[in-house]
């Protein structure tokens, strides 16, 4: 159990009977609240010092947000859920911005929390409109390396604190002097590994692995689903809030855009290939902010495997991540 468990209630809206009455969401900042408004319904309240205009507020399906004026030297900004059975949802939301914006102050912290609700929007009610193939076999790789490839080494709270995948940053898993940059490929897929920026090769860590990871579809139940790769990640949660809020951020947007296909079909693990990319990008084929001409802002390539032999590691990944 985490200290966060002394500063946040699982239920933050337990005990609140009383319409309008209201309690601090967050022990460590007094600036989250939650209460319950004259129509029952629950609140999420985020209150700063000073007179602040939050512009372009957004328009959620079961979630109005306004901005309150009318008290003394103070701008509110007020998440009303109109869904009571998204409660739970609803309660991970509060929590993940009070975490996660303690630090900031003024119109800073309440843009930052505004746009990190509209983030939220689609964990809250899911579109289910569809993965890209890349993001759906990309996603599945990046969940099947956390649960069964970095956390035997690592208990689970760390292994997600080392996913840095999904947020868009440089490789996907950076563990102490260790950098792992995911690809995954499914039977049928060009065996190339395609590589979308010119940060996912760019050595920032002492040493940088590129796992490329060979996946195929089955309906065999020994198979995995996104949808079963994210369960068996909750269940690994132990209470821990902090565990919770980082997974369920890290996860929100692709879990929430994923079809109910793609959540339901299976996958095997088939096998993979290890390779270890040099300090000298130039020995190595790749594209980065250090070996292209700094006009070019963003790239995508793929690099034919049969040229990388050379830098092919025979060593597990999980004694890789050992080191």
């Amino acid at each position: 159990m985490s200290d966060m468990e002394n500063v946040f209630r699982d239920d933050p809206w337990e005990g609140i009977d009383n319409p309008n009455a209201s309690r601090r969401l967050y022990e460590k900042d007094k600036r989250f609240w939650v209460s319950i408004d004259g129509d029952g319904r629950l609140e999420f309240i985020i209150i700063e010092n000073g007179k602040y205009e939050v512009r372009n507020l957004p328009s959620l399906s079961s979630l109005e947000i306004s901005v309150d004026l009318n008290h003394d030297n103070e701008t509110r900004l007020i998440c009303t859920l109109t869904d009571e059975d998204l409660k739970d949802k609803f309660a991970i939301i509060a929590k993940a911005i009070a975490y996660k914006n303690t630090n900031l102050a003024g119109n800073i912290f309440l843009d930052a929390c505004k746009n990190q609700i509209i983030s939220w929007g689609e964990f809250l009610k899911p579109s289910r409109k569809g993965l890209t193939h890349a993001e759906w076999i990309g996603y599945w790789g990046e969940l099947y390396v956390l649960l069964f490839m970095v956390h035997p080494t690592y208990s689970f709270h760390d292994a997600v604190k080392f996913w840095i995948g999904p947020l868009d940053k440089k490789q996907d898993f950076a563990m102490h002097n260790i950098a792992l940059e995911i690809k995954t490929s499914m039977t049928g897929d060009s065996s190339h590994i395609k590589i979308s920026s010119l940060d996912q090769l760019h050595k920032v860590s002492d040493k940088l692995y590129l796992l490329h990871l060979h996946i195929s579809k089955t309906n065999d139940e020994s198979g995995y689903s996104l949808q079963d790769l994210y369960d068996l990640a909750i269940s690994k949660f132990d209470d821990n809030t902090e565990t919770q809020l980082g997974f369920t951020d890290k996860t929100k947007k692709l879990q929430s855009k994923a079809s109910k296909d793609q959540l339901e079909q299976k996958f095997n693990f088939v096998t993979n290939e290890i390779y270890s990319v040099p300090d000298n990008a130039q020995d190595f084929p790749a594209l980065t902010s250090m070996n292209v001409n700094q006009g070019i802002s963003s790239v995508k390539y793929s690099i034919n495997p049969a040229r990388l032999t050379n830098f092919n590691v025979n060593d597990s990944i999980e004694e890789i991540i050992k080191q």
